[in-house]
């Protein structure tokens, strides 16, 4: 069986941060504070920032579908100004890319080559903003490191030096509209959930 990474990953994390009640109490505070105008917010046009910094450990949730190779991690960066932030999604699916050969083990990987296209990537990394809207924006990983300490209950590791380029959504075509987003530093430690198909 072929595993379509771009329409099984997305969803399912979704709902797994959503269920697992993570950035609950953060979102509460921010509906509580009520909506604030589009212009107020920093991501302008290109819906990412240009650059997260160092965002240090990181809530976020994982998992391994029954039946699927890969294990999708999670995360949102969350917005000062609006409730949906913007998602930080992770696919590693075995024998592809990087794990060709050896399957999903701890070590450090370099994010270049065939993790750049989403039909062969190993690690499948992207940024995701205004999911919930008509019009979301995509970001696709363009270089960077993965380090992985634990990838068997636990997925341990963290990113450095990410860089992002926009994307179209749904054709996962590179867009050329002179927007960009990086990540310099983020760590994650999480229990490996199952989510049943």
């Amino acid at each position: 069986m072929r595993l379509n990474v771009r329409t099984v990953a997305c969803p399912a994390a979704l709902f797994l941060l959503n269920a697992c009640g993570i950035f609950a109490e953060e979102k509460q505070s921010q509906d509580d504070a009520g909506d604030q105008a589009d212009d107020a917010c920093p991501r302008g046009e290109c819906r990412a920032l240009p650059d997260y910094g160092d965002l240090g450990m990181v809530q976020s949730a994982a998992f391994l579908s029954v039946g699927r190779a890969p294990i999708t991690w999670a995360t949102r960066i969350a917005g000062d100004c609006d409730a949906e932030g913007v998602k930080v999604y992770m696919e590693l699916v075995d024998e592809r890319g990087v794990f060709r050969g050896t399957g999903i083990e701890p070590g450090s990987y370099a994010i270049d080559g065939a993790e750049l296209d989403i039909e062969t990537c190993g690690i499948c990394l992207r940024l995701l903003a205004d999911e919930t809207t008509d019009h979301p924006t995509c970001y696709l990983a363009t270089g960077g490191t993965l380090t992985l300490t634990s990838t068997e209950d636990r997925l341990i590791g963290g990113l450095e030096a990410v860089t992002f380029q926009p994307i179209t959504c749904f054709e996962f075509e590179r867009i050329d509209n002179g927007c960009s987003s990086a990540i310099e530093h983020v760590e994650f430690e999480t229990e490996i959930g199952s989510i049943e198909n």
